[in-house]
């Protein structure tokens, strides 16, 4: 098994109580089922809070049921976790061992990075200019079965050096960047065969008007835009779009539909330019966005028939805002 990481990642350290927008509010906490046997098995005042919390969400997974001002029940007045002090880490929810990472596994390959979500995660790609260098380690561990197609797999992966290539080519600015990926995706979503939904007359704004709010303060940041051309940090620019490409990219190999994944991450360079130059911004739209399955639904929909969205509208908006 190879996994595959950011530099950057070796050198996380979680904030813990000091973190100014805690994980472990705003969403609701999904429970998997080792950690509800793990639960079964236990006695105490713990066991009685998780059993009184337990709870279904809409797709009938369980969750622990927040608390009226969103946050974790688990979640004390110290910005701890209260199952961490009375079990130990690795009792919390498989979710809440894992973020902010995400975890991409493809067979005999694990890529795995952390989400723009994370206030330090965020800080780290905004500033940190060897964030995407990347490390692989080998592992005895078994490949995980995955039934993708293997041909496909390695000619999205070939695509995507060529992508990183424009991404972190420090002689163009973000505008050309965008012009260069989405240009490139053309051609590759020919060469992958796919059949793409009509387009759909769609208000660009309305795309970072999520269904479901789960911090007010990205809702602040959508009532004024910034409409003035602005200069991305050289540094921020490419990283968010070596991010996207990153987590995304390759998972076209499920529906080969590479062009979404390239306008999401030409998207990503937008949330700044409109809506705050500055990490604390990507991390807000992270937050809201990725890391709920109702607004990432409505994103990727309309990705793919958003008329706003499509690669001459998208070319066109960088020339203009991104100097």
């Amino acid at each position: 098994m190879t996994n595959v990481y950011p530099q950057f990642f070796r050198d996380f350290d979680c904030l813990k109580g000091a973190c100014p927008d805690s994980c472990c509010q705003g969403w609701e906490v999904d429970v998997d089922s080792d950690s509800l046997a793990y639960y079964a098995g236990i006695t105490g005042d713990i066991k009685e809070k998780i059993q009184n919390v337990l709870d279904y969400d809409e797709f009938h997974n369980r969750i622990f049921r927040l608390t009226a001002d969103k946050r974790c029940p688990f979640l004390n007045s110290a910005n701890l976790c209260d199952i961490h002090i009375a079990l130990g880490v690795e009792h919390t929810p498989l979710t809440c061992r894992n973020f902010p990472r995400f975890i991409n596994a493809f067979g005999a390959r694990t890529e795995i990075g952390f989400s723009f979500s994370c206030p330090v995660a965020a800080q780290s790609m905004w500033q940190d200019k060897n964030a995407f260098v990347f490390c692989e380690e080998v592992t005895d561990a078994p490949p995980q079965y995955n039934a993708i197609d293997a041909s496909l797999f390695y000619e999205l992966k070939s695509a995507r050096e060529s992508a990183f290539s424009i991404a972190q080519n420090a002689q163009i600015k973000p505008a050309e960047k965008a012009s260069q990926l989405l240009t490139f995706g053309v051609q590759l979503q020919k060469d992958i065969k796919k059949r793409h939904v009509r387009a759909k007359k769609t208000p660009f704004f309305s795309v970072f008007d999520n269904p479901e709010c789960i911090n007010p303060a990205w809702r602040e940041k959508l009532k004024n835009p910034n409409t003035a051309p602005v200069t991305l940090p050289e540094t921020a620019a490419q990283n968010i779009l070596m991010y996207f490409l990153y987590r995304y990219f390759l998972t076209a190999v499920y529906d080969r539909d590479v062009l979404s994944k390239l306008r999401l991450a030409v998207l990503g360079l937008f949330v700044p330019a409109y809506f705050g130059c500055d990490a604390r911004t990507m991390q807000l739209w992270s937050k809201e966005t990725e890391h709920s399955d109702t607004n990432m639904k409505k994103l990727q929909y309309q990705l793919k028939a958003a008329n706003t969205l499509r690669e001459n509208a998208l070319i066109e908006r960088a020339g203009e805002l991104l100097l």
